[in-house]
């Protein structure tokens, strides 16, 4: 059996990356660094979702 990730609206990631980009300034990062390390985490978390699907259940 082939599992596979459906992917919806990415409407939780675009408030995950205004939380933690929001929370960085917030910490005292430059926009552009807060916007950086947002953009990373997003990706990672991106990464940890398409891997879902090659993970034996």
């Amino acid at each position: 059996m082939v599992y596979g990730v459906r992917r919806g609206p990415n409407l939780d990631l675009e408030l995950i990356f205004d939380f933690i980009a929001g929370r960085a300034k917030d910490l005292g990062e430059a926009p552009q660094a807060a916007f950086e390390i947002a953009s990373r985490r997003i990706v990672g978390i991106e990464h940890a979702r398409e891997g879902l699907g090659c993970v034996p259940h």
